[in-house]
């Protein structure tokens, strides 16, 4: 994989500057409190559905997501999860070769489904 340092917290002081890292691990803690980190259900909204996790082998972030996709109680597949892997596929799909669809056909299809729920809710109203 083209990653500039071995860990995310050394790609993040490569980028941003030394120490950048140990200053953001609190407000990091925090965040993943409030929001579950990989099981949103756990955080601050027990709720929460349709969540697309779009995550790329070489994404500094990675870390940061989920790494299987997470079932809600009841096995209803809200909360849908794909990666991409390759060599240089980077934040946000930057480096993905334009053969490597999978994923990205998938959140297609995961959004036009909620769009036509919507679409379905609202005509019913």
């Amino acid at each position: 994989m083209k990653r500039c340092a071995t860990s995310p917290a050394g790609q993040c002081d490569y980028v941003f500057g030394a120490g950048t890292a140990a200053a953001l691990a609190p407000r990091n803690a925090r965040f993943n409190a409030r929001f579950g980190r990989a099981d949103p259900r756990a955080g601050a909204y027990p709720d929460a559905s349709s969540i697309f996790y779009l995550d790329f082998s070489d994404d500094p972030w990675a870390e940061a997501s989920v790494k299987r996709a997470p079932t809600p109680p009841g096995g209803e597949a809200a909360l849908s999860f794909c990666l991409t892997t390759c060599d240089g596929c980077g934040h946000c799909g930057a480096g993905v070769p334009a053969n490597l669809t999978a994923c990205s056909e998938a959140a297609d299809r995961f959004v036009a489904a909620l769009l036509d729920r919507a679409a379905r809710v609202g005509r019913d109203q």
